[in-house]
């Protein structure tokens, strides 16, 4: 179960580190070159030890796979990017916090599964958290406001996570079939994803490429990026998701928020903010009253 935790500081440090470089670089571009250098790497490691990365084994699953690609690094990857470059960090993954909701509603839609009012309950209070935070914003946001209180930052955060729980949950599915293993799996996402992005850039950022080349410094946090956050903080995440259950990993999950808060105070000089530890309590408490039944059998695990 450490493994689990040990995924999301690696990501929560990656999210922070992301924050750093995105201050010069736009998110798309920023997002194809870390996701393409990492599945190049992925891809590389694993080629010559497993058939499964032929393409004549890749092309029975080319369709789903690039589904799961767009639906879970893709698309997540940019809206997430875009997010966290124009707001704090510990705000944009808060945000992305409300993936054991989402959860559960899709299990809710797709399955039929019955929501519980103790459950209601867990989102209502877990949404007024949200609420909270989402009344709070930067100058940045405010020129950037969509409608009512929802800024284009803030909209594209929530998406993500959308869009991301679902692409995991059909990605689980191939995991738990054995059709691919967590890091081959990685791979080819992030390569195809990558690709699409720097495409993506190309065509709708505009990049000064000769401004693109990091000093030393620089280069250190995209290699950090890239191979603390997207190889082995995604690689513990996968691997968690093939042993245990979606659920308990987007409990876990919930880690990640207030390890970015204390990264972004320490490494980022963000500003100490009672409203986010107040959004993240009340958030916290919604989670506990919404998955109290969950929690009684992690203790098992």
């Amino acid at each position: 179960m450490i493994q689990v935790f040990i995924a999301f500081a690696l990501i929560a440090s990656g999210i922070t580190a992301n924050k750093f470089i995105l201050y010069s670089w736009p998110p798309i571009f920023l997002v194809g070159l870390r996701s393409f250098i990492a599945g190049i790497i992925l891809i590389l490691l694993n080629v010559f030890r497993s058939e499964r990365l032929r393409f004549s084994y890749l092309k029975t699953d080319l369709k789903i796979l690039l589904f799961i690609a767009f639906f879970t690094t893709l698309i997540p990857s940019i809206l997430k990017a875009f997010a966290l470059k124009y707001m704090i960090s510990s705000k944009a993954t808060l945000l992305g916090s409300i993936d054991p909701f989402i959860t559960a509603l899709y299990v809710y839609l797709l399955w039929n599964e019955k929501i519980s009012l103790q459950k209601i309950i867990g989102i209502t209070v877990a949404f007024s958290g949200i609420f909270l935070l989402l009344i709070t914003s930067t100058p940045i946001e405010e020129s950037l406001k969509a409608f009512w209180i929802f800024s284009y930052p803030e909209l594209a955060a929530i998406i993500a996570v959308a869009i991301n729980r679902y692409g995991w949950m059909l990605g689980q599915n191939l995991l738990k079939q054995s059709r691919y293993m967590p890091l081959e799996l990685n791979g080819i996402t992030m390569l195809i994803s990558g690709f699409f992005s720097l495409i993506l850039s190309f065509w709708l950022e505009t990049v000064n490429y000769s401004n693109t080349v990091p000093d030393i410094k620089f280069m250190a946090l995209i290699w950090y990026t890239i191979i603390f956050g997207n190889i082995l903080g995604y690689g513990f995440y996968s691997n968690a998701l093939k042993k245990f259950s979606s659920t308990f990993v987007s409990i876990a999950g919930f880690s990640v928020p207030i390890l970015v808060y204390i990264y972004g105070l320490i490494f980022l000089h963000e500003k100490w903010s009672n409203i986010f530890l107040l959004s993240f309590a009340i958030t916290l408490l919604g989670l506990f009253i919404f998955y109290q039944q969950e929690f009684k059998k992690i203790k098992k695990i």
